[in-house]
């Protein structure tokens, strides 16, 4: 519903950039991109999403730290291996340690 509410959020749990005002870009163009559409009405029961994040160890806590200061929260933490967070207005994402 509100883009300027939850991009803060994927722009730091991605690790991404921002391309014009509604693509996020991988800065080595090697990860998928993602396109924010505005919605008229939310929508509980579909166009919902969950993602898999998979990052270096040494780069876990700031991803969760600049997640949580873009609005994010915690939903399931089973640190050291992963976390699930959310933006704003819950769409969710797991944070994992890869290697």
């Amino acid at each position: 519903m509100d883009i300027g509410k939850v991009r803060p959020f994927w722009q730091a749990v991605l690790g991404y950039s921002w391309s014009g005002d509604e693509d996020l870009l991988d800065a080595h163009r090697q990860g998928p991109s993602f396109w924010f559409q505005r919605m008229d009405a939310p929508r509980t029961e579909r166009n919902r999403f969950h993602i898999d994040i998979y990052v270096p160890v040494d780069q876990a806590q700031s991803r969760i730290d600049a997640a949580l200061a873009a609005g994010g929260r915690i939903v399931r933490d089973n640190g050291p291996q992963w976390w699930t967070l959310a933006d704003p207005e819950g769409n969710e994402a797991d944070l994992a340690i890869w290697g």
